[in-house]
């Protein structure tokens, strides 16, 4: 589904980071119709999910709300994190999003998904 509508897990994670921050801010944190879109994703592909995992099951067998859809933490960390245990010396307790590190994400994100796909050819 993500790769679908070319949008990646985190896009729509940020979305709902977007979400909840323009909710508890009564509208001062942005939030966008991407956001929205990206959120979008993530409940499709949860359906999906749950649609793939119940597929054999009897009809009368009651299905779950939600698959329990969720991002593996990547090997050395969130982008605009450190590595677990470590304290950033210059942290001034903002958060400050590493859009780079993101981008480096999203390429390995879909660098993997081009080697499942080729996996499963063959």
């Amino acid at each position: 589904m993500f790769r679908k509508h070319n949008v990646s897990p985190l896009d729509s994670l940020d979305g709902f980071f977007a979400l909840e921050g323009w909710t508890d801010t009564h509208g001062l944190i942005p939030y966008s119709e991407e956001d929205d879109r990206a959120i979008d994703v993530w409940h499709e592909a949860d359906r999906a999910a749950i649609e793939a995992i119940c597929a054999n099951w009897p009809a009368d067998r009651e299905r779950p709300e939600t698959s329990g859809l969720d991002v593996v933490k990547p090997e050395g960390g969130w982008p605009d994190q450190g590595p677990e245990g470590e304290d950033d010396p210059n942290d001034d307790g903002q958060s400050h999003y590493d859009y780079e590190s993101q981008r480096d994400f999203k390429e390995q994100f879909d660098q993997a998904i081009k080697e499942m796909e080729e996996r499963r050819r063959s």
